[in-house]
């Protein structure tokens, strides 16, 4: 399912909301079926909820290419991992390659998950990985003339501006990383250096417009996932913003005719 917004209690629409539909027991349901739009239909209820998708649910249309490298790699590890062993090769490999894929998605959450509790704490953990990440965080903030970073959960958003949602073709929503008074930054991690994507311009690009108060600071930080180094910090130029938003724009467009969306 696409990853959702609620305008009008501007929080992610997921099975923490007050609002997601829970079984007799009060178990909420782990999965709505049929997409986007009968998500939707299904569960706005008199107006209360307002479902927009999220800025990576747009970006998502333009990830095909990156996603076919990014697993490709994976099953060439997993094939290399599990050449020599008992049993059928390709029943291995395909279970590593699952094991690999899971663990990429477990650390990117795990990571994100240090920085806010950094964030809200002031407090780094005790490893030389939370230490080494946190450290290259704080340069990139101050080597770009910003402090006073505030929580990710801080700055959940649902709609945007109606001038904004006109130009781009739909209202979004979205959850800010990293955010001080001048700068906003998202937070990668990959298992190997790589340079950045116009699609990560144009991601950062969607929330500072969605921000009460726009940030002259987008930054990209990215970090190893096996060692929490920083190893780039992009920021991006007025000209590549520019370029991200006509990007994001477009990519609007394609999400709504893929899903036939009508706001």
């Amino acid at each position: 399912m696409a990853r959702m917004y609620d305008a009008i209690h501007g929080r992610r629409w997921d099975s923490e909301h007050p609002m997601w539909p829970r079984k007799p027991n009060g178990e909420p349901y782990k999965v709505i079926s049929g997409g986007a739009k009968s998500v939707v239909e299904s569960f706005r209820r008199g107006g209360q909820i307002e479902l927009y998708p999220s800025v990576t649910t747009i970006l998502g249309v333009t990830m095909g290419q990156y996603l076919v490298d990014w697993a490709g790699g994976l099953g060439v590890r997993a094939a290399i991992e599990t050449k020599d062993g008992d049993g059928d090769w390709t029943e291995r490999g395909t279970s590593r390659y699952k094991e690999l894929r899971s663990e990429a998605a477990d650390r990117g959450t795990d990571i994100h998950a240090i920085v806010e509790a950094w964030v809200k704490t002031k407090q780094v953990g005790p490893s030389a990985f939370d230490q080494s990440l946190i450290d290259g965080i704080r340069a990139a903030f101050q080597a770009h003339g910003g402090d006073a970073l505030r929580a990710q959960s801080e700055w959940q958003f649902g709609r945007v501006p109606a001038g904004v949602a006109k130009s781009c073709g739909t209202p979004y929503g979205g959850t800010v990383d990293l955010l001080s008074d001048t700068i906003l930054a998202d937070l990668k991690t990959t298992n190997k250096e790589r340079a950045p994507y116009l699609r990560e311009c144009a991601q950062l690009v969607a929330y500072n417009w969605a921000l009460p108060a726009p940030r002259k600071v987008l930054l990209n930080i990215y970090a190893d996932q096996g060692t929490g180094k920083v190893f780039n910090v992009k920021a991006w130029s007025e000209q590549e913003q520019a370029d991200g938003w006509e990007y994001f724009c477009h990519c609007c467009a394609i999400w709504k005719t893929e899903t036939k969306w009508e706001v």
